[in-house]
């Protein structure tokens, strides 16, 4: 890559930074061993960051030269489509998410040897990029890859690693800490939830298995509700059984008790009330005194203020998900394997297995998910 000016060489080397930041996640340790001091040149003969953004036109490429062998050489275009902070600012995640996905598009119809474009969605949110990519993208081969609740890794490159502390399994770290007692959700309710490697394996599958394929658009849901169902009352069993035998521990070094039952609630109404008796009266005291006081309490106030608010926040943020009662069809993805089954040799469907009717929720919870949850989630 040739940089122009100071501006440019500066940016090359923020993305040379973001570039060993990643590379020096657990995650590539499998590779770090495998190839020992070769490791860095191995990943240069691979992999070539480029510095861009999604939100504005060409991906934010400035570079003339380095954009124009990009349109010549580009055969495949993987758009991991979505900033994931729920409570990020609606510009931004409009920048990201849904114009994000139409600059793609048009970068992908300008790439001169394109064989798929790769739209890794949600299974919860069709939201508008998806329609914008439907909607207008022509004769561009395109697949819609929708995973469901994304979990730890189930064997590769090895079992457990995740990337901090998403969706339910705030819920997890919550009751290990001794912090969850009460919730929104029932315990018959289906956690449709798909371990990373599957995920990313059903992708290379779809696109090996579709480069060549008509323009149609392919749609994917890859997840285990239909055919492997694990349930709220599964993962609050397993969570307890592995907190009572391996608790976290408290400021203190002591380890930390956690409640043999949690006391679901089926309504945001009742637990509402249940706040207001246990926690809002309560935050009412105290304001009266901490006024009569002078405000001297005034820092725990807006401490305990700031708490419940949070919590209430989070209870409403995850109600869709603890209370939904769908299930999603797969079966465009179970067609997917059947096919890749038929084609290849055991070895390597065992390689890039997306089968959700192989996980064994048990185990894996105990042995590989929960035990990675507290080693890289947990702070």
């Amino acid at each position: 890559m040739e940089f122009g000016s100071a501006q440019n060489f500066l940016e090359g080397k923020a993305i040379l930074v973001m570039g060993a930041t990643v590379l020096s996640k657990d995650l590539f340790r499998v590779l770090r061993g495998m190839w020992g001091a070769d490791f860095v040149s191995f990943i240069s003969e691979k992999v070539l960051a480029v510095g861009g953004d999604v939100s504005v036109e060409n991906l934010g490429v400035k570079d003339t030269k380095l954009r124009e062998k990009l349109l010549e050489e580009t055969d495949i275009i993987i758009n991991s489509a979505a900033t994931t902070k729920f409570y990020e600012r609606l510009d931004v995640a409009m920048g990201i998410n849904t114009m994000g996905a139409l600059n793609v598009l048009n970068f992908a119809k300008n790439c001169s040897k394109l064989q798929m474009l790769l739209h890794v969605s949600t299974a919860y949110v069709c939201a508008m990029g998806e329609q914008i990519l439907m909607n207008m993208k022509g004769d561009i081969p395109l697949i819609i890859a929708r995973p469901t609740v994304i979990l730890s890794t189930y064997s590769e490159l090895f079992p457990g690693w995740i990337e901090g502390v998403r969706t339910l399994d705030l819920f997890v770290v919550m009751y290990g800490k001794g912090k969850l007692t009460r919730s929104i959700g029932r315990r018959s309710t289906i956690i449709d939830a798909i371990p990373a490697d599957m995920v990313i394996n059903s992708m290379i599958v779809a696109l090996e298995a579709c480069s060549k394929s008509s323009s149609k658009t392919l749609i994917y849901h890859i997840g285990s509700s239909l055919r492997n169902p694990f349930r709220i009352s599964d993962l609050e069993d397993l969570a307890h059984q592995y907190f009572t035998k391996h608790p976290l521990t408290d400021m203190y070094g002591k380890p930390v008790a956690v409640p043999k039952k949690i006391t679901w609630m089926s309504s945001v109404s009742s637990f509402d009330r249940y706040i207001n008796i246990r926690y809002m009266l309560a935050l009412k005291g105290l304001n009266v005194m901490n006024k009569m006081c002078c405000y001297s309490h005034e820092a725990f106030h807006n401490e305990s203020k700031q708490k419940v608010k949070k919590m209430m926040g989070i209870m409403r943020l995850y109600k869709p998900y603890v209370l939904f009662d769908g299930i999603f069809d797969d079966k465009n993805a179970e067609n997917l394997r059947m096919t890749k089954m038929k084609g290849k040799d055991d070895d390597d469907v065992g390689r890039f297995n997306f089968d959700p009717t192989t996980i064994d929720w048990t185990p894996y919870m105990l042995n590989t998910h929960i035990p990675g949850l507290v080693k890289y989630g947990v702070k």
